[in-house]
């Protein structure tokens, strides 16, 4: 592989320390060029490691953005000449290379401290200096790297900082070696935003991403040099510490992540990060359609093996952030495939399948028409598809309705029963067409008919008691529709049938006018007579007629006459 050539840049310079006359930490000297003394004190104190134990120390950094970009190497070391008081003071030697300037040509840390640390200084105001840098060189970080290096790298992706604690006592040179290292595991352009230092205070609050320190700050991920890998956080950080590992070739991987020099940030360049990673260690762009047909084959022809040597790259492109078209291009291959509608995996990789093929053909937050078409693609999926569906879904009234009561829905069917009656019935108003969901959820609504009546009937009032939608799911059919009304209205009331003022109120309503069947249903059935808001004052009931009256006076001389025989018998037995 050839060497990255030397390259002459002008270096923006600024010594911080200890004033002899005020007694106080600032910018002692500069260089006279497109940073003043305000930029160097931020940068200093932005990346300010804590009080250190030892000197030197050398963070390395980024500042600027855009064509103003710099990457900056502060080396802390002792001052030549002692303060007012006799003693020795810490002082900053900046330096600030214009990252433009490199055109493109990736330079080490361990370069820039080499050429810095011994530089003389020249007097306040001067000119930058004209420094040459020589190109990173892979061959010498490759055979470096270790498992730790390569964890490190990928846990850098998470976003979270990392601290590496040191197992012995470690020199300077060598600190700044491992953190070259790391960096090198990374696409160059990430150094636009990765600050790392030789050390940092256990227990200062610091801004530096990677740092070697006594102690792991909380909310830091910590690695321990020598001591057991760290497990991988997050899936962009497993899929990347996978690839580090598969590669055989780690100089040529390093090489073409050092030609990755275009500024990528840690906030949101992981899946970028992955990316370029696969091209280094497959010597080629990304190809998922490739990938997703392969793995069709496999499971065509029962191949378990090859399917589970193809899955973890799969896996690793589906957490790769993927534009419209390329998804298109991948629902194609994935719908005519059949990879929703596949049958009799095996049960180790159903789950990493589905959630790579759903991630790359669909989204990372499927939709309501996601869902919707991955059910139709897959005919019926199978409960490892629909629990890979909720993963990845915002699973919301309208996800929970359309996959229903399959299996592998898990808690999706709770989710109707906690929506109130005002989401259950505006969504019932929203989709009168979807029947089944229709049906399941008017069945719901009618299930709170003690419970929840009071807010249903709002919620019916203020959606026209769904007579638009009841129309809709009934079509055609009057009676039906009178009849799926009135079990509303009864939810709504709380009583089988409606009193005078709740007939009012029903039949007053805009919508009674338009629907027929709504009016209907708001009277009482045939069979029942209506239900007075008041009741009747009472009246003496008619006498009776002629003929009941001598029915009557017979039936009651027959029972007199038993009676009495009766009785004479028990008397006969009695004295007999």
């Amino acid at each position: 592989m050839p060497e990255n050539p030397p390259v002459r840049v002008d270096v923006e310079w600024a010594l911080w320390g200890r004033s002899p006359e005020t007694g106080r930490d600032g910018v002692l000297a500069c260089s006279a060029g497109r940073l003043g003394p305000e930029n160097f004190a931020e940068i200093v104190g932005r990346y300010d490691t804590g009080t250190p134990d030892e000197l030197p120390q050398v963070t390395v950094a980024w500042a600027g953005a855009g064509d103003r970009s710099y990457l900056t190497l502060a080396r802390q070391e002792w001052s030549a000449e002692e303060d007012r008081y006799g003693r020795r003071t810490a002082t900053v030697r900046l330096f600030c290379v214009p990252y433009a300037a490199l055109g493109g040509t990736p330079v080490s840390y361990e370069e820039l401290h080499a050429r810095f640390a011994g530089v003389p200084l020249p007097p306040d105001g001067s000119a930058p200096l004209s420094v040459e840098l020589a190109g990173l060189r892979p061959e010498e970080l490759g055979v470096r790297v270790t498992d730790q290096a390569r964890a490190t790298a990928a846990l850098l992706l998470t976003g979270t900082p990392v601290c590496v604690i040191p197992d012995a006592v470690l020199s300077l040179g060598t600190r700044l070696r491992f953190l070259d290292t790391v960096a090198a595991l990374l696409p160059y352009g990430m150094r636009t935003s990765l600050s790392a230092s030789t050390w940092t205070s256990g227990t200062a609050r610091h801004r530096i991403r990677l740092s070697f320190s006594g102690a792991g700050p909380s909310g830091f991920h910590t690695v321990v040099l020598n001591g057991a890998t760290p497990p991988p956080f997050g899936k962009a950080a497993a899929g990347y510490l996978d690839m580090l590992r598969e590669a055989s070739d780690l100089t040529s991987v390093i090489g073409a992540l050092a030609g990755s020099t275009g500024p990528l940030t840690f906030r949101d360049g992981a899946d970028e990060a992955l990316l370029r990673l696969e091209h280094a260690v497959h010597g080629r762009p990304a190809d998922v359609a490739a990938t997703l047909a392969a793995c069709a084959d496999a499971i065509d022809r029962r191949r378990w093996g090859v399917l589970r040597e193809r899955l973890p790259r799969l896996s690793r492109q589906a957490l790769m952030t993927w534009g419209p078209e390329a998804r298109d291009l991948h629902r194609e291959v994935v719908e005519t495939r059949g990879l929703l509608s596949a049958r009799s995996l095996p049960s180790d990789v159903r789950a990493d399948l589905h959630d790579a093929v759903l991630l790359l053909a669909y989204g990372p937050a499927l939709t309501r028409a996601d869902v919707a078409r991955i059910l139709d693609a897959a005919g019926e999926p199978s409960a490892d598809l629909v629990a890979a569906i909720v993963r990845h879904a915002a699973v919301d009234l309208d996800v929970a309705l359309l996959l229903g009561d399959r299996p592998g829905g898990g808690g999706v069917r709770e989710i109707v029963r906690r929506a109130d009656a005002a989401e259950l019935v505006a969504w019932v108003a929203a989709h009168p067409d979807a029947h089944a969901q229709v049906d399941r959820v008017l069945a719901e609504v009618l299930s709170r008919r003690r419970s929840d009546a009071g807010a249903v009937q709002a919620a019916l009032r203020a959606h026209a008691y769904l007579a638009d939608a009841v129309a809709v799911r009934h079509a055609g059919d009057h009676r039906a529709q009178v009849g799926v009304l009135r079990d509303l209205l009864s939810a709504a009331y709380g009583r089988p049938s409606l009193t005078d003022e709740q007939r009012r109120e029903v039949l007053e309503h805009p919508a009674a006018a338009s629907h027929p069947a709504l009016r209907e249903a708001a009277e009482p059935p045939n069979d029942e007579p209506a239900r007075h808001e008041t009741p009747a004052v009472d009246e003496p009931s008619p006498g009776l007629t002629t003929t009941e009256l001598a029915i009557s006076c017979t039936v009651a001389a027959v029972l007199g006459l038993a009676i009495l025989g009766v009785v004479g018998l028990l008397i006969w037995w009695v004295f007999s």
